[in-house]
């Protein structure tokens, strides 16, 4: 069985929670699967991102009526799904439409899909959707995916954070925060798992964060 766990998105300046991300998780009976054990394969197999989005954006519409009006839930898509057809019946199916102020598409890029992402993130913002560009730092976003994409929220990749001690790692950081800003959004890091990681994130323009230190996934708490 696929479900949804919600980790925690704060705002640094005052810890304030702001939203959640949705997290897909498998159990078998009792037993609950390491993510690296079955998502990648699951992803992989034709139609199988599709069907999680589905599955995903679903969950996400019976939770998310526990949240106030100001808070959001970012879901990961996959930028290659955009162009086949059941799409916009997933987003007919799940009624997900409804809940768009709400909602974040956390656009995915599992290799040079560029085109694809552009694609998605156009049509999402013509519904009416936000969005948040995933890895960005150590994945596979570029540069151009920032500029060309816009997003509402960058999100900065979590092995970022082990090496804010580094000087030269701070100009980057910096640089990409003040990038975002002027591109009209914020700069969210993940991996925070201490009070002082937080501080520097902090220091260095970050406005949102994510990791252990302010909530591990589970289910939605309000």
């Amino acid at each position: 069985m696929i479900y949804s766990e919600f980790q925690p998105i704060v705002r640094l300046i005052d810890n304030q929670i702001v939203g959640y991300e949705a997290l897909a998780r498998k159990k078998v009976g009792d037993k609950i699967i390491p993510t690296l054990h079955w998502l990648p394969d699951y992803i992989a197999a034709p139609g199988g991102s599709l069907k999680l989005t589905e599955i995903m954006f679903a969950q996400v519409v019976n939770a998310i009526g526990s949240l106030p009006s100001e808070m959001f839930i970012t879901i990961n898509v996959e930028a290659k799904d955009f162009h086949q057809g059941p799409w916009q019946d997933i987003l007919a199916r799940t009624g997900i439409l409804d809940y768009k102020d709400q909602i974040i598409i956390e656009i995915s890029e599992r290799g040079p899909v560029h085109e694809n992402a552009v694609s998605l993130a156009e049509n999402a913002r013509q519904l009416g959707f936000r969005l948040a560009l995933d890895d960005v730092g150590a994945g596979t976003a570029r540069l151009f995916d920032v500029v060309d994409l816009s997003p509402d929220i960058l999100k900065l990749d979590i092995e970022i954070i082990p090496r804010l001690g580094n000087e030269r790692m701070q100009i980057l950081v910096r640089g990409m925060c003040d990038i975002i800003r002027q591109l009209g959004g914020v700069t969210l890091i993940e991996g925070i798992e201490t009070e002082s990681q937080a501080q520097d994130c902090l220091n260095l323009g970050v406005e949102l964060g994510q990791g252990f230190f302010y909530g591990k996934p589970g289910p939605l708490a309000i």
